[in-house]
């Protein structure tokens, strides 16, 4: 472990001199600290199966909004250090003979963190196909201002239709779709096939919930992107890219517009 973190630590040193210099003067939290921190909740949230250890696939680092403001908001160096750490992650589980499967990482801002260099992160198992790295996909350009993040799912998340139909996220994994081949898989909750969701496939993502967190995610999956509103945001998530869900965000399916589901994850 010690000198897998040396090893990281030389490839920050040599290849990452400007990180280097702006976490040394105190202003970030450093992609190093991160990586460390997200390395030990691996190894802490780890499940043993026959052959060896099942380590967490889904990591979301939560960084203070001081930091989000003054260098992770840029997005290449969001999407940067999301790389680094979805790298490191997975050098650490072939040198340490681990398993880890469609690993994704997403970086996100608690405003509730005191302030510079506050951060922590959270890991959980989630079941998915995918087996390379994926991070969130954001589009834009400069520095987009991220809403706070709030792992809280008080009651079963509901997803409401524009016409107002319920759809209840009951288990902890649940694929949603619209039904257009019975031969294939079948989505967990099924949209009906209007109007609103003519460009969704059978399976077009999935949520899931950690029991430990309570913690909501969203991956998609789909052959078209999934648009996420949140506030004045769009978020466009291609295939086998993930984010974090909050109460009030809506969601589409192909078409980028107007809502055609909203989440309700606190009521």
């Amino acid at each position: 472990m010690n000198s897998f973190l040396k090893w990281i630590k030389s490839f920050f040193d040599e290849g990452r001199g400007d990180l280097a210099k702006e976490s040394a003067s105190g202003l970030i939290v450093s992609p190093m600290q991160i990586i460390e921190e997200a390395i030990a909740v691996c190894k802490d949230k780890a499940m043993l199966y026959v052959n060896g250890r099942d380590l967490p696939n889904t990591f979301v680092v939560y960084v203070s909004k001081e930091d989000w403001d003054s260098y992770y908001c840029r997005k290449d160096k969001k999407k940067r250090t999301e790389k680094d750490l979805a790298s490191s992650l997975l050098e650490y589980a072939e040198l340490s003979g681990d398993k880890i499967d469609g690993l994704a990482v997403t970086l996100a801002v608690d405003d509730t963190l005191d302030g510079r260099g506050d951060f922590y992160v959270d890991a959980f198992h989630t079941d998915r196909t995918p087996s390379t790295p994926t991070v969130s996909n954001e589009p834009g350009g400069g520095c987009e201002e991220m809403s706070s993040v709030t792992p809280s799912l008080r009651n079963v998340p509901k997803l409401v239709s524009s016409d107002g139909t319920l759809f209840s996220l009951n288990e902890s994994a649940e694929t949603i779709g619209v039904r257009r081949d019975a031969r294939r898989e079948l989505p967990n909750v099924e949209l009906p096939l209007t109007k609103d969701f003519e460009y969704c496939s059978q399976v077009q993502g999935k949520f899931c919930t950690d029991e430990d967190t309570s913690f909501l995610t969203y991956i998609s999956y789909g052959r078209n992107s999934t648009f996420v509103y949140r506030n004045d945001q769009i978020f466009e998530l291609k295939p086998n890219s993930s984010i974090a869900i909050e109460d009030g965000d809506g969601l589409s399916f192909g078409m980028c517009g107007t809502a055609a589901l909203t989440v309700a994850i606190d009521g």
